[in-house]
């Protein structure tokens, strides 16, 4: 039920709001999205992180989810960025869940077997070439 939401989420997420330098586009990309999920009944969560990347660089963050619990986890970047990735592994280094569209917004969406820790990896695969930020935050049910 949830998967059209996730659709219309991302696709008023690439298409709204204005773009903004930097930081602070990325941000307001994963603000939106998390006002969205929030709408569709999703916490939103303490946590956020962000940087800047450049072509190909990667960056990976640890956390620990709950066994049971949805989560939603928002990467974006600004509008130096037109494709951005992320994909979420176990602690074993096994891939549970990517987000495969092309495009400044990645969007996963995982409700975790057991409680454990978890990575989010994000790849810049396509931006300015001096890189461009990321923005991250996450959503559960």
């Amino acid at each position: 039920m949830r998967r059209p939401l996730l659709h219309l989420l991302t696709l008023l997420v690439l298409l709204g709001g204005s773009a903004r330098a930097g930081l602070e586009g990325a941000m307001t990309r994963v603000l939106y999205a998390t006002g969205l999920a929030k709408q569709s009944g999703f916490r939103v969560s303490d946590f956020s992180a962000d940087g800047v990347l450049k072509p190909g660089e990667t960056v990976v963050l640890r956390f620990t989810f709950s066994s049971g619990v949805a989560y939603r986890l928002i990467v974006a970047g600004c509008e130096d960025c037109t494709d951005l990735d992320a994909a979420l592994y176990d602690e074993k280094g096994k891939l549970l869940a990517r987000d495969k569209d092309p495009g400044a917004v990645a969007v996963i969406e995982k409700t975790p077997e057991w409680t454990g820790t978890y990575f989010l990896k994000i790849t810049m695969q396509k931006s300015a070439p001096a890189g461009a930020h990321y923005f991250v935050q996450y959503v559960y049910d």
